[in-house]
């Protein structure tokens, strides 16, 4: 063999020997995009359950917003009924003292403060733990403050006493 053969042969080895490198990564490339587009495929498909799960917490959150801005209309309302109901009990029979006039206001402003605490309060709630940064944890149900100078067990157990004496 002369030299010019084994030069065209050692050519051929490397030209060969190099298609089957580039084929190698090749293959390997491929493989990689292959499993890109899988992966692809499964973001885009959780981030379909992301979109729906998303819809059903912006349907959830305008639901609790309208029961929210309800129960605000209906505690910003009480004032007028006490006001209504002290009204007709004047009309319908003895009238009210100054001081029991006064419960009775103190109580609609109090109930309108706390309305607006609450609103407050939900407003700011992180997620969905609403404190009224009460520390002591009283409760204003079983632990009323105090309206004026007359707590509201007071008032209640004056009034029963006038109701008593007619």
């Amino acid at each position: 063999m002369d030299t010019q053969t084994v030069l065209l042969i050692l050519t051929l080895f490397l030209v060969v020997s190099l298609f089957v490198c580039i084929m190698r990564v090749l293959n390997f490339i491929l493989d990689e995009l292959k499993t890109l587009i899988v992966e692809d495929r499964k973001m885009s498909d959780d981030l379909d359950d992301v979109d729906s799960n998303l819809s059903t917490l912006q349907t959830a959150v305008a639901s609790e917003e309208t029961v929210v801005d309800g129960a605000v209309t209906l505690i910003h309302g009480i004032p007028d009924l006490i006001t209504a109901a002290v009204q007709a009990a004047e009309g319908a029979g003895p009238k009210l003292t100054a001081a029991q006039k006064a419960i009775f206001s103190d109580l609609g402003t109090r109930i309108v403060n706390k309305a607006g605490q609450l609103a407050a309060a939900v407003a700011s709630a992180p997620s969905g733990n609403v404190t009224t940064g009460d520390p002591g944890g009283s409760d204003p149900i079983t632990d009323p403050a105090p309206i004026g100078d007359v707590t509201q067990a007071q008032a209640t157990s004056n009034a029963k006493k006038a109701d008593a004496s007619k």
